[in-house]
């Protein structure tokens, strides 16, 4: 199954030029499977990429994808990476590139992998197995060094071609970096006039599109003979610089005059907003980097002139810097001495973040977490990764993953969790309720994996831990939690227990736990066979749920309500709930949800008559259990019996022929035809 056709990110601003370089790129990816774009920072790698993909984005049925790695940090999680962005579930515990290989495997598709050069070993390994497993993917990278893979092509992409200073004829209006600098200056400066001497900037820029960017930005401010000005002065000061190419050298210079001309307290800021690894918005950016110097009021009016210098971009859905307006940032931050306290004021306003997401959870702005969590994982890593790398920030870090439980379990990143839970778990930290709830937290997203050994000793540590806290927090969830593995294995009778157990403990206290119990309970009676008792359940969870306004147990209520309204022989209600479920599952990433959804859905399509329509059905909940890559489709008796009983009804219904040509309609169906297909009802009248 497909999960979306694409994901390339809009130019935010024009494109100049570089039709030859296309014509020539579009040739060596008809040619080769892995082509390399190489080239010097802000020479334009990333931007070319993202026109070629756009394109040939007509050739590849199955997408073209634009995958930022710029701000990942650990090799560890770049195939994870890679899955997450093509939208691929995270819910098993095999390893990821094994996950996405398969994934990839009999389709075509184009994917953009933009600035590997500090992951590189990691990025050659990644591409040279996908490549194997995957004879219809294509890649297109960006990166200062070559992979140095042997079906490696490689295109260096050079400057923006620029008439040398006494060459300049009257057709330099057309020549592409003078194009470049017109546009972005009349954008700040609508009665810009061009003039010769913006060619004689632009040669003496070296035709880099970085810097030609953030020179005609100036224009705002400054004529062009005041730009020619302070740049000659720059550079008269690097003239017999010995070693390094000069293009790097420009860019620098170029990058640093900028910062020369902005106000004290705009320097401040951009190397204060340095720590950001992604989307930052501004109340992130004042939370993080006000202070006496800078205050909060201030920053409102300082990051809008940052971005009137192209030092910010501005986007829709927040502000970003570029990789070397960042690292020069940075640099300036480590010579002001503020690196270490900005990186932590940065990982607190995260960990702030993630205990506000965790507390809130279970209420009316579960979608809204979703894509804010989505949008700041960047950012989330990098506070992760700063905490675990320091001994005394440890616990934080700790902290930090485990108040995430619920968007590593209930977002689908299941497999991220694990690793920075187990990591977190690894380190000698001192035993508090931090340690308590990572314990439960690891345990609910081992389960999840189906690695029930595993899980259950977490969770047992975690019950001590609690105990001789007297955490009356963690004691519950963990308790809550020894649920799902007897639920999810058919111990129906073990499940009921542990459930009734944790219920007589918490009462009508800690809502959270509240939804695991009642929904390992449903599946647990629902299993058993006691269907009153499962319909029960799932009132139960919709009129919690409603109380609180939340969406994604509600959703499972309706997933596994499908399946006792099945076994009640109430098909039609059966069809109404799973897809109910299935619009809840579709908006949260919830692979697993999606997978039990469209298979009960299936059922009652088939039962009420359309076996055809059921068998197609089947096929799309087939290849949602693979993307979902979870144990349970294996294990669990009741998905198992529910696969093996429409299948068998469909092929009796249909004969094998039909069934097998509409099964694989269904398995073949992107993820955007699947949903469409399953909340279509012909039954009801429009």
């Amino acid at each position: 199954m497909n999960l979306r056709t694409g994901n390339l990110p809009a130019e935010s601003t024009s494109f100049v030029d570089r039709e030859r370089e296309l014509a020539e790129l579009r040739r060596l990816v008809g040619g080769s499977r892995l082509v390399t774009l190489t080239g010097v920072g802000g020479v334009g790698k990333s931007r070319l990429a993202l026109r070629l993909a756009s394109q040939l984005a007509h050739a590849y049925a199955d997408g073209v994808w634009f995958v930022e790695l710029s701000s990942l940090q650990e090799p560890a999680l770049l195939a994870h990476t890679v899955a997450l962005t093509l939208g691929v579930p995270d819910q098993s515990a095999r390893l990821p590139g094994e996950v996405l290989a398969e994934y990839l495997a009999g389709r075509r598709l184009l994917i953009v992998w933009d600035t590997c050069e500090h992951m590189i070993a990691a990025c050659a390994d990644l591409a040279a197995a996908l490549l194997r497993a995957a004879p219809g993917l294509h890649l297109v990278v960006t990166s200062r060094v070559r992979l140095g893979l042997s079906e490696e092509r490689l295109f260096t992409v050079e400057p923006l071609a620029v008439p040398e200073p006494g060459e300049i004829g009257p057709d330099y209006t057309t020549q592409p970096a003078v194009v470049l600098f017109a546009e972005r200056a009349r954008a700040v400066a609508p009665s810009f006039t061009l003039t010769p001497q913006v060619a004689a900037i632009c040669h003496r820029l070296d035709g880099l599109p970085l810097a030609i960017e953030l020179a005609a930005a100036r224009q705002r401010v400054m004529t062009v003979q005041e730009i020619t000005d302070h740049l000659a002065d720059r550079f008269h000061l690097l003239t017999g610089t010995p070693h390094g190419d000069p293009r790097h050298q420009t860019l620098r210079t170029t990058i640093g005059w900028s910062h020369e001309l902005c106000e004290p307290k705009e320097r401040l800021l951009w190397a204060r907003l340095s720590v950001f690894a992604g989307l930052f918005d501004l109340d992130a950016a004042t939370t993080v980097c006000a202070d006496e110097a800078l205050s909060p009021a201030e920053i409102t009016h300082v990051l809008r002139a940052l971005v009137d210098k192209s030092i910010v971009q501005r986007l829709p859905e927040g502000y970003r810097m570029l990789d070397t307006i960042r690292e020069y940032g940075a640099q300036w931050l480590a010579e002001l001495g503020q690196d270490e306290p900005l990186r932590r004021g940065h990982r607190d306003y995260f960990l702030g973040l993630a205990r506000w997401f965790y507390a809130d959870w279970y209420g009316p702005r579960q979608i809204e977490w979703y894509d804010r969590l989505r949008r700041r994982l960047p950012d989330i890593r990098t506070a992760l990764d700063y905490s675990f790398s320091r001994p005394d920030q440890q616990l934080a870090g700790l902290d930090l993953a485990g108040c995430l439980i619920y968007c590593w379990v209930c977002l689908g990143m299941v497999r991220e969790g694990r690793l920075h839970l187990d990591r977190g778990l690894s380190l000698a930290v001192e035993q508090g309720p931090e340690l308590a709830r990572a314990l439960w937290a690891s345990g609910w997203v081992t389960l999840t994996q189906g690695d029930y050994e595993r899980g259950q000793v977490r969770l047992e540590h975690a019950l001590r831990v609690a105990d001789e806290l007297g955490d009356l927090e963690a004691l519950p969830h963990a308790g809550a939690i020894t649920a799902v593995a007897p639920a999810l294995a058919g111990r129906n009778d073990d499940a009921e227990r542990l459930c009734g157990e944790v219920l007589a403990l918490v009462g009508s206290r800690h809502h959270d736990c509240l939804f695991v119990v009642h929904i390992h309970r449903l599946i647990a009676r629902a299993q058993s066979g006691d269907l009153d008792g499962a319909l029960e359940t799932v009132r139960t969870i919709r009129e919690l749920s409603d109380r609180h306004g939340e969406v994604w147990a509600r959703s499972y209520a309706d997933a596994f309500g499908a399946g006792v309204q099945l076994g009640l022989g109430d098909f039609a209600a059966a069809a109404a709930s799973a897809r109910a479920a299935i619009r809840v599952k579709s908006s949260l990433n919830d692979a697993l949800g999606l997978a039990i959804s469209f298979t009960n859905l299936a059922l009652a399509t088939a039962f009420l008559g359309d076996a055809a329509r059921g068998a197609t059905l089947l096929g799309i909940a087939t290849a949602q259990w693979q993307v979902a890559g979870s144990v349970v489709a294996q294990t669990s008796p009741a998905f198992v019996a529910a696969h093996t009983r429409c299948e068998e009804h469909c092929r009796a219904a249909v004969g094998d022929q039909a069934f097998e040509h509409a099964f694989g309609e269904g398995e073949e169906m992107d993820l955007r035809a699947a949903l469409a297909y399953a909340l279509h009802d012909p039954g009801r009248r429009r």
